[in-house]
């Protein structure tokens, strides 16, 4: 009887880790492809890329809001664009 026992806690125990180990990479997928992209793209909505202004190499880095004026800004200006575009989702 204890040696049943014995097998059938390697057996679940083994079952554990090969359950673990094959969920590790989708989670690991999910983490990198997933959050950290995302993470990145709404960090990277908020930059602005500028020349340094002593001439030397590289750019600074600011975080603005001229991004979402300039889309604004854009969709106000197209709103004919954006009748005809409504319209034609209305029909279909």
């Amino acid at each position: 009887m204890a040696k049943e026992n014995k097998n059938v806690n390697t057996r679940r125990r083994s079952r554990i880790l090969f359950y673990t180990l094959m969920m590790a990479l989708p989670i690991m997928q999910i983490c990198l492809c997933y959050l950290y992209v995302n993470a990145n793209m709404f960090i990277t909505a908020f930059q602005k890329h500028a020349y340094k202004v002593d001439g030397s190499l590289g750019y600074d880095v600011m975080f603005t809001l001229d991004n979402f004026k300039v889309a604004f800004d854009t969709f106000i200006g197209c709103g004919d664009m954006i009748k005809r575009s409504l319209i034609l989702v209305a029909i279909n």
